[in-house]
């Protein structure tokens, strides 16, 4: 009887999962090319009204035209590598008993690429139109809820347990990031956005890996080391980028500059620098285990 009640318990939440999965990634769908036009005209708008960017294109013999063609490229083929991954993992683990993990980690993969990896792509609806803007709003807590998933996936990968039992405490720092993250869109830390950000991404993701780091030495069998090596070294290269790229920024006083091509570059795209290393870690760990075993590195 008890079995019977897990089975069904288990089917149910299996169900509930796929239904959140499906309206999540449609309404997400739904949103992008309306997130892609806002993200490429915002861009525009700053290289062409704020003086400080404007000098910086000159710099670079850019127009603004060109500098929010060429972002809107980068962040989409960044997003591509996200979306491959994530509906691979999807499409392998469907049906599987590994389906609930493989709906997580697909479901973080997924959104990432849909709403630009940091969130750029992100749609806001200007016509009076309520089915869009349920798509947008549900869109909107998709992209919150992403962080503490993506907090879950980095601190049980790979058997999907807690160790030590209040490391499920870090979900909360990652809550934290994504709040200071709304506060640094609005442009209230001015030229100083990208290594504020910097520093709150290291003290969280550092946070991560060291927890990673303590299991890997204390709790990780042997096979579960091999299949975790690829996730750490992931966190770490996107890291230790991070911190450079920073300690670079603030060392020298020519790269500092509001003006400065560095700092146009690093706040446009300086999120990518420790998401990137990331899908393709996980990327290569697929090829490397190959992708009909993919269930052994998840």
């Amino acid at each position: 009887m008890r079995t019977t009640s897990r089975i069904r318990l288990r089917r149910g939440l299996l169900n509930l999962a796929r239904a959140l999965w499906i309206i999540f990634a449609l309404s997400n769908l739904i949103s992008l090319p309306f997130g892609v036009q806002r993200y490429y005209t915002q861009t525009l708008a700053t290289g062409q009204h704020e003086p400080a960017v404007a000098r910086a294109l000159a710099q670079m013999h850019l127009t603004a035209a060109q500098e929010a063609v060429s972002f809107t490229v980068i962040f989409g083929l960044a997003s591509l590598v996200f979306l491959v991954i994530g509906i691979l993992i999807f499409w392998r683990l469907w049906g599987t008993s590994n389906e609930l993990l493989g709906l997580l980690t697909s479901f973080i993969f997924i959104t990432t690429a849909l709403t630009g990896i940091t969130g750029v792509f992100e749609g806001v609806s200007v016509l009076p139109n309520p089915f869009l803007q349920m798509a947008f709003t549900i869109s909107g807590i998709s992209f919150f809820v992403l962080f503490p998933c993506l907090a879950a996936f980095l601190l049980t990968f790979p058997n999907g347990r807690f160790a030590p039992r209040w490391s499920w405490l870090f979900i909360l720092l990652w809550l934290g990031q994504f709040a200071f993250f709304i506060v640094a869109d609005t442009g209230i830390f001015g030229s100083a956005s990208y290594s504020l950000l910097a520093g709150v991404v290291l003290v969280t993701w550092g946070s991560t890996l060291s927890i990673q780091v303590y299991r890997y030495a204390r709790v990780y069998t042997y096979s579960e080391r091999q299949q975790t090596k690829w996730l750490v070294f992931g966190l770490t290269s996107g890291l230790l980028l991070t911190a450079g790229s920073t300690i670079i920024g603030n060392l020298l006083p020519q790269l500092s500059r509001p003006d400065s091509p560095y700092q146009l570059l690093m706040n446009n795209l300086g999120g990518l620098i420790i998401f990137l290393p990331l899908s393709l870690s996980i990327g290569i760990a697929l090829l490397r285990y190959r992708l009909w075993n993919i269930d052994i590195i998840i």
